[in-house]
């Protein structure tokens, strides 16, 4: 019997526990939690129309896309029929108007395809719907934290390697004066993450690689819907065959240019740097232009 009384008030301790979470929940203003905040897809996702399970695992089909179009701007967050969904617009980071270093965000628009529109010239900005599923207790947070960087310092922790070193100096609020060289030096040192052999940059006498083979930049909508201007400064090193490998964004333009400029720059081929009649890998810094 007492037995059985303790068993039944486990299971009211319980349901009474979950209850209480459950409230808490219904009472969170996700609005305020989300709108207004500087969030990236932590996966790059390309697809504007995005569902994640409880863990924040992406569930609809979706290619990972450049670092600098993965900005949102929550515009609303509601619970519906218990899962939370959040109407938003998709952000770029481009290279700021004002000239000083570092990238800064803009809303994307697109023009929409309906003719009087486009005679108009009207401009729609790229709609975004995220939907999220809720864990056992009903809650998101968990899953909002793996699904988004919530500002630079996050943001900086999700990049892929080849913006590693670029983004540890330009994706904080103060940009030191040297951030540059910093990501110069980085780029050439081994916990930038390149493991191929080492180089030999600054031996007497040596003679420097020599670009034989480049392809055409491709076009890209939105590069080119942000009137892109500029060079994007790609880290390589040309292996004593010639070929260009550990590839990193050194300069950014943004709007995903930068995944364009090292794409054109990974086909690159070289006439190998020679040091006493010998082959030699070297590391190099590229410009690909945009214009």
């Amino acid at each position: 019997m007492l037995y059985k009384r303790f068993f039944i008030l486990s299971v009211l301790a319980v349901a009474l526990s979950k209850t209480v979470a459950n409230a808490q929940v219904a009472k969170t203003d996700w609005n305020a939690r989300l709108v207004g905040r500087p969030l990236y897809l932590r996966g790059f996702w390309h697809s504007d129309q995005l569902r994640f399970d409880p863990s924040g695992k992406l569930i609809t089909p979706s290619e990972p896309g450049p670092v600098t179009l993965s900005g949102v701007d929550v515009k609303s967050a509601k619970v519906k029929n218990g899962l939370l969904v959040l109407q938003a617009n998709r952000v770029a980071l481009v290279r700021r108007a004002d000239r000083e270093p570092g990238l800064e965000r803009l809303p994307i628009s697109s023009t929409t395809h309906i003719e009087f529109a486009l005679r108009n010239k009207f401009i729609a900005p790229e709609e975004m719907k995220i939907v999220i599923e809720p864990d056992t207790s009903g809650d998101f947070e968990a899953a909002l934290r793996k699904i988004f960087a919530d500002g630079w310092e996050d943001l900086k922790a999700s990049v892929p390697l080849y913006w590693k070193c670029y983004a540890t100096s330009y994706f904080t609020n103060t940009i030191a004066p040297d951030a540059e060289e910093a990501v110069k030096q980085c780029v050439t040192t081994p916990k930038s993450g390149v493991g191929i052999e080492g180089t030999r940059n600054h031996a007497e006498g040596i003679q420097a690689p020599v670009l034989i083979a480049s392809p055409p930049l491709p076009g890209h909508p939105g590069a080119r819907g942000f009137r892109v201007r500029g060079d994007a400064l790609i880290h390589l090193r040309v292996t004593a065959e010639g070929m260009p490998v550990g590839l990193q964004v050194v300069q950014a333009v943004g709007a995903g240019a930068d995944e364009m400029a090292l794409q054109t720059a990974s086909a690159y081929r070289f006439q190998p740097a020679m040091l006493n009649g010998v082959a030699v890998p070297v590391d190099l810094n590229v410009n690909v232009s945009f214009h």
